[in-house]
Formats: C-alpha cells, structure tokens, sequence
C-alpha cells in the first residue's frame, strides 16, 4: 500500500458527515465534512443519549462487570492466587485457564479485550480493579490522552468540539463529547476495514482511521472544560432553545371544563391532575384561578359553568396514568432499580460501565428515569445501586 500524503485534516473530512458545521467552517478543512452518500450508514445510530437498541456485535448474557469478575477469578485460578502473576498472565495462558476451570460461559480473551476496546494487561488490570472504581478507571483510561496534534490541534480540538455539539443538539459534557468520539472514530475503523477489503489489492487508495482530540486535550488547551467550550462558540451554532414550562393551573382548569362541562370543587381538581401526573405549580387561591379562567371563557365567547360541582357529583375520578416527572414523592427502593434498568437498556452501550454523571445526564433528557439525587434516601453509593439492579 502506498504512503497517504494528505494533511490529517484532509482525511477527518472525508470521514464526517456534518453538512451544517462544514459549511460554519467556509470550506475550511475541519472534523465536519461531507462523507458519500454510500459511507452515510457508517454514522447511523443512537448517540450518547438516544433511546435506541444497543449496538454491538458482541451480544454478551453476562454485564460487563460480571465478565471482569470472571477474568479476575480464572486469572487467579491459573496462577494459584498469585496476584502479581496474574497481571502478567497472557491470553494464550488465560484461554486455557477458562477451559481447565470449566469457565466457557466466558468469551475468549480476545473477545473480551475487543469489546473494552483495550489492550489484554489492561484489560487483567481493569478485571482487578475495584468493582465500585471500574468506571472511573476506565474513564481515565479512555479520556486522559490526548494525541499528538501538532501546531494545529487547538483549532482542530474547537472544529471537533462544534462537530460534537451539532451532532447531539446542545452542548456536550466532558463524558459525552469523549463518546461521541468514540463513535466516530469507531465507524472510521469500520470504514477502513470496509476499503480494505475493497481495495486490499491496490495501492490506489488508503484510509486511514480518526484520532480527535479527546475533551482531556480540550481542557488542558484552554484551561477548563468551559473555557473550550466558550472558545469553540458552538453555542453560537446551536438553536436558541426556549425552556418549556408546565401549564398553569389555570390552563389546566380550562381543558378540563371542555372535556367535562364542569367546575370542579379544589379537592377534586388537585385528585384529578394528581391521576393525570399534571404538576400544579402556582400558588393562586382556587377562587383567583377559577375566576381568570371565567374571564378566559368570557373572552373566548365559550359557555361556562356558574358555580361549582361538589366533588361527589363530578366525574369518576381517572386511572392513574404512568408517572413522567422525575422528583417523585415516596421513591421505593424498586422504582429506583426499574430506572437504572431502563437507563441501562436505552442508554447504556454494551462496552460501558455505568457513571453517576453519565446517568445524570440521561435523566435530564427522560422524564421516565428517577433523578440520582432520590438514591441518598437508601443509603448506597451510585454504584452500589447498579450492582442491585444488576446492570454491572
């Protein structure tokens, strides 16, 4: 195969795909480009924070968590207990110990350093590692180098960082930029095995996979996180998001007297909206509330009631419907595990370990998952409650 002499850049545009952050670039070579429309399938899929089936060729019946178990205990069954034996022990040598202590419900050693996309002694050193630090150690791992970029990494980093947030649709977190680099330069590798297999008899062409700055480059570049978000001024490319806010108990009030024809007694409302999981926010006298809603209808030319119903003769009250909001009164140790469950199955990628901050940012984007801060009632670190819920 024959050197590929074009600049790095020249081969990060051939690989994105980002129409809207090439065009903020003026033609400019940077990490968003167009990419054919026949390489277009490479970049689809769930991001970070995407509800959405799991990705992955490895479909594995056991967690992460419970593979590593697995590689600590034929490690230290193959060298008799010997720790530091262990750590050196080679694949070869583990594959072996997997089969003599009857541990086939195991992948192999390769399967498994695949999957953590990490080399086999890091993958032994993770396996040994504390099962509540796994997260952080990988984390570390995955982020902490940032590759040689030369002169131009500051830019390169900024025209990434836009890339990444025009591709989730807010301003990424620190975790969540480092994935989606992950992803893109996990669909590069694919495309150059793909072209490899195309054009393993030419030297015509070479593809050469990603490597982006990771968000440790952007911090120690411009000092903090923030710092290079603020210089990347990807908040600028990004549409102004207007908070939605609940509707007040006044809109409430309204649709409810054209669904029933009624005014209901302050008792019963308050049953209703609690059935309906409507929050009631304001803090009005039921009788201001009914009486802007009176001049509403007035207004409108629409027919309202002139007083009150008593709650025994409105409407039977509703079937509770499933509950959205996530700061709930009375969470139970089971509604808490059934979220990080959820979280698990929509979120969590196969090759990742739960994080608190990495949860933390899906409950801000699921009204369905319990907000962490619910966790202190039970007494358990984040990751305690994981292993209870059985998703590492």
């Amino acid at each position: 195969m024959g050197h590929d002499h074009r600049r790095p850049t020249e081969v990060i545009r051939e690989h994105l795909h980002s129409e809207k952050a090439y065009a903020m670039f003026n033609g400019d070579e940077g990490p968003a480009a167009r990419i054919r429309s026949d390489d277009r399938g490479a970049w689809t899929g769930a991001l970070t924070l995407a509800p959405g089936v799991r990705r992955s060729w490895f479909r594995a019946e056991r967690t992460l968590g419970e593979t590593l178990d697995g590689v600590a205990d034929v490690a230290l069954a193959v060298c008799s207990g010997n720790h530091e034996k262990a750590l050196s022990l080679s694949k070869a040598e583990w594959d072996a110990g997997r089969l003599k202590s009857g541990r086939s419900d195991l992948p192999t050693a390769q399967t498994i350093r695949q999957r953590l996309r990490l080399s086999w002694p890091r993958t032994v050193e993770l396996a040994f590692a504390d099962p509540y630090a796994r997260a952080t150690v990988l984390a570390h791992w995955s982020g902490a180098k940032a590759d040689a970029l030369g002169a131009n990494g500051p830019a390169l980093a900024k025209r990434t960082l836009c890339a990444v947030a025009l591709r989730l649709g807010h301003l990424p977190a620190q975790f969540e930029y480092d994935e989606v680099v992950r992803q893109m330069g996990a669909a590069s590798r694919r495309l150059k095995n793909a072209r490899r297999r195309e054009f393993r008899r030419s030297t015509l062409e070479r593809t050469i996979p990603l490597r982006l700055p990771s968000s440790a480059f952007l911090a120690a570049t411009f000092g903090t996180w923030s710092a290079a978000v603020v210089a990347s001024g990807a908040a600028d490319l990004l549409p102004e998001i207007t908070p939605t806010k609940p509707p007040s108990a006044a809109d409430t009030l309204d649709h409810f007297i054209d669904v029933y024809g009624v005014v209901p007694a302050a008792t019963y409302f308050e049953k209703w909206c609690r059935r309906m999981d409507i929050p009631l926010p304001d803090t009005k006298l039921w009788s201001e509330v009914v009486l802007e809603v009176w001049r509403r209808r007035c207004e409108r030319g629409v027919p309202t009631p002139s007083h009150r119903t008593l709650s025994r003769d409105c409407p039977p009250l509703p079937d509770p419907v499933t509950r959205e909001r996530r700061h709930r009164h009375q969470i139970t140790m089971e509604d808490a595990l059934a979220s990080l469950r959820l979280y698990a199955d929509l979120y969590l990628e196969s090759t990742s370990l739960p994080r608190a901050r990495h949860y933390r940012a899906a409950c801000l984007r699921d009204r369905r998952l319990v907000w962490p801060g619910d966790f202190r009632r039970f007494g358990l670190t984040f990751q305690e409650m994981c292993q209870r819920a059985g998703i590492v």
